[in-house]
């Protein structure tokens, strides 16, 4: 049976969400986590941009913006590259990821402004922390929420 077609954004930005293959750790300390950082770094350029993220673990949430269709080619860049550090690192062989990677569009302002207070507020949820800027692996204190400038073309 064929894969179900993403669904696409009108304005290119999506909430992705990878998970650990049977939900096993993937960043198990902070050379993981600086590592993915510095894989999305290498891979975002002006065409896909990362809005927000949160390293959590067994899984991750990307807030992104496509602005040249690439994001299948974005992401298959920066999973190769995770999955070669990790399993050189841990000398293992294999997927690291459960599935494919998950995407939902983001086309309102009011999801897009959701989804960002959920990516941040992950590790609260999760019991990690009990103050969103206290947790070292998520965009939040780089995002001024007060001084934020939604993407252009969402919906009201």
């Amino acid at each position: 049976m064929p894969r179900k077609a993403r669904k696409l954004s009108s304005c290119g930005v999506y909430h992705i969400m990878i998970r650990g293959i049977n939900r096993m750790t993937i960043f198990n300390d902070d050379a993981d986590n600086l590592n993915f950082l510095h894989i999305l770094d290498f891979c975002a350029d002006e065409n896909f941009i990362i809005m927000a993220y949160c390293l959590m673990g067994n899984h991750l949430h990307l807030l992104a913006k496509d602005c040249n269709d690439s994001l299948q080619h974005m992401m298959k860049a920066i999973g190769v590259r995770s999955v070669a550090y990790y399993n050189r690192r841990y000398q293992r062989t294999g997927p690291l990821f459960q599935g494919r990677y998950k995407s939902q569009p983001v086309t309102t302002k009011g999801y897009f402004l959701r989804v960002l207070r959920y990516i941040h507020r992950n590790p609260v949820a999760a019991g990690m922390v009990q103050d969103m800027q206290d947790y070292p692996w998520s965009s939040y204190i780089a995002v001024s929420y007060t001084h934020l400038t939604l993407p252009t073309k969402l919906e009201v």
